[in-house]
């Protein structure tokens, strides 16, 4: 009988404890998920904006182009500059959308909901309207 009274108050324990612990590892379970998505969220956020430079880029160097013809100073050295410049761009723009293009497939396979990168896309369009 003294077994049975001393056990009760041992499993309350424990389960308080266990309970206890659950609620611990679930806390610091959900602060590394935040944590997790804030960080594919910051990478895809790069990504999209490096493509988006990129793209700046090789416009510019359009404009570039564009003026130097205009002006008939698309000689020489110059010419040799801007079209190196223009063909480093486009370069650029492809590699960067490439990253872009791969970075869903990347996140679907590391287990990332979608919702996370459409979170950040959808702040992406506010932001430039």
């Amino acid at each position: 009988m003294k077994l049975k009274s001393l056990s009760r108050p041992l499993v309350v324990a424990l389960l308080a404890l266990a309970t206890g612990f659950a609620i611990c590892v679930s806390s610091a379970s959900a602060e590394d998920e935040t944590q997790r998505k804030q960080d594919w969220q910051h990478q895809y956020s790069t990504v999209i904006a490096g493509a988006a430079n990129a793209e700046a880029r090789v416009e510019a160097s359009r404009k570039a182009l564009r003026k130097a013809r205009q002006r008939d100073r698309l000689k020489g050295d110059h010419r040799t500059k801007v079209l190196a410049e223009l063909d480093e761009a486009e370069r650029e723009v492809e590699k960067a959308r490439a990253l872009l293009d791969k970075f869903p497939e990347s996140a679907r396979r590391a287990g990332i909901p979608p919702g996370w990168l459409r979170e950040v896309e959808d702040r992406q369009i506010h932001n430039e309207s």
